[in-house]
């Protein structure tokens, strides 16, 4: 079954780290652990934004069998994958996860603040280029007439 989502590497990444035969210190293993906690936010937040169109379509019979099984399959996959993160934050520190979502959800808005952030200055820079360029050709212009 084809993924939904690209491969988690936040995910990876903690479990290689967890797994490593030397001790690695616990403020990474937390870092990591958040990291994995905000992809998993962040997958859970999609999910639940294309839910409402995913049923349209396939109510509407846009979509077939087989696809809207492997959403609702991914969808349970996600619960599970929150479920896990919690129980591993639990078992970092006792009590954790209490603290724990409201801070990896920040983190997960923050990077997503980020990336559109990123995305208007760089059409800020291009729009700028294309300004420069008309304004050249139109200086050029007008010194020709």
């Amino acid at each position: 079954m084809d993924s939904i989502f690209t491969e988690n590497l936040s995910k990876r990444m903690y479990l290689d780290l967890k797994q490593l035969e030397q001790k690695v210190n616990d403020k990474v293993l937390k870092a990591a652990l958040m990291r994995r906690g905000a992809e998993s936010i962040r997958r859970t937040l999609k999910l639940r934004e294309i839910t409402p169109h995913f049923l349209a379509l396939y109510q509407q019979g846009s979509i077939g069998d087989e696809l809207f099984k492997n959403f609702e399959i991914h969808s349970r996959l996600q619960e599970e994958e929150l479920k896990e993160v919690a129980m591993e934050a639990e078992s970092i520190q006792q009590g954790w996860a209490t603290t724990f979502f409201p801070i990896v959800q920040e983190i997960c808005f923050n990077e997503a603040l980020r990336r559109r952030l990123n995305v208007l200055d760089d059409r800020g820079v291009e729009l700028n280029k294309l300004w420069n360029g008309l304004h050249a050709t139109a200086t050029a212009t007008a010194a020709e007439l």
